[in-house]
């Protein structure tokens, strides 16, 4: 079935002109100076575009964001301790590797990549790079057999490992890293994130990689939009109990969602007292994962501006929902007979 899409609401990150030291442990126990972190403002003129003013070592934005960044980086580059190390699975494992392979900016190719035995070497030639997990047949776990940290590589290998890192790059790993930015501010954008990942982790995503990155942490933060749909009926039902004149309708069948429609009763009472004996109804294309299609009425008050009177969310601009939603503004105008006007 399908429905509406959900665009977050803006955010803003405030502050400016603020600076802060972050550290972070490394190996040994020592604590090391990360980066000083300049503030990042945003600039915008009444036109809408924004303007990103950044230092060349800023991300991300806050003291508190960057010490919780660089602190699961430090995490993630001790989580391959050596030989004899067990994994739970072999999943766990080729999620360790991504993050040990981020945290100490390398890249890495399968030899081999089975559930009994993975085999994982360096991406740049003659690098003596090597680790070797086995797992038994009757048990997911598996253990680290053979190890060797070393890294071998060329100036040009160096500067290619940003391409070759962004195709083992998953975007469960990157949403760690981005969390805490986009709880902040939830219209962080994919182009941002390459940009940002770039500067600290000198990986150069795909724009579709930032950007299910992004949804991915956002599903995290508001939820599945499928579990949204679930509230709709309650949702209509507290509607009409807050005020007896709304009208709140919900068409379930098979637990799926169908449409929806929904007259508020300030609306209802302003239209009638106050508003022109006109109807403008309209229906717009929904963007978002389930799609569908809104469809709305309209009167001009009397200073001539759009005054809302009711909405439906329907699966499609088709004949059988524009009656049904007619039918249900019909129910609301009571005895007045605007005349409805369309495009």
């Amino acid at each position: 079935s399908q429905g509406l899409g959900k665009r977050p609401m803006d955010s803003d990150v405030g502050g400016r002109g603020n600076k802060r030291n972050v550290s972070c442990m490394v190996d040994g126990g020592d604590t090391r100076e990360v980066a000083e972190e300049d503030e990042v403002s945003v600039v915008s003129d009444d036109g809408g575009d924004e303007e990103r003013t950044r230092n060349a070592n800023v991300w991300p934005r806050s003291g508190v964001q960057a010490h919780s960044y660089y602190r699961k980086l430090a995490i993630w580059k001790n989580v391959i301790r050596g030989v004899g190390q067990i994994f739970q699975s072999a999943e766990a494992f080729r999620q360790m590797i991504c993050q040990f392979a981020i945290a100490n900016h390398f890249t890495y190719r399968f030899e081999r990549n089975c559930k009994q035995r993975i085999v994982v070497r360096c991406q740049a030639c003659d690098c003596p790079f090597y680790i070797c997990v086995r797992g038994g047949k009757n048990t997911k776990v598996m253990y680290l057999k053979d190890y060797n940290g070393q890294h071998k590589h060329s100036v040009g290998e160096m500067c290619q490992m940003g391409v070759w890192g962004r195709r083992r790059v998953r975007a469960e790993l990157l949403a760690q890293l981005i969390e805490g930015k986009v709880r902040l501010c939830l219209d962080y954008s994919p182009r941002d994130i390459m940009l940002d990942l770039e500067l600290e982790l000198g990986i150069r995503l795909t724009y579709m990689q930032s950007w299910r990155a992004r949804e991915f942490v956002q599903m995290m933060v508001l939820g599945r939009p499928e579990d949204h749909y679930k509230l709709l009926p309650w949702m209509c039902a507290a509607i009409v109990r807050a005020n007896l004149e709304s009208v709140a309708l919900c068409e379930v069948e098979d637990s799926r969602f169908q449409r929806m429609f929904v007259a508020y009763a300030a609306n209802i009472n302003g239209f009638k007292l106050g508003c022109r004996m006109m109807l403008f109804v309209d229906g717009c294309h929904l963007s978002g994962p389930y799609k569908g299609t809104m469809l709305a009425a309209c009167a001009l008050d009397a200073d001539n501006h759009l005054f809302n009177f009711a909405y439906a969310i329907v699966s499609a601009e088709s004949i059988e929902d524009w009656v049904w939603f007619l039918q249900c503004v019909a129910q609301c105008r009571g005895g007045l007979k605007p005349v409805i006007m369309s495009d």
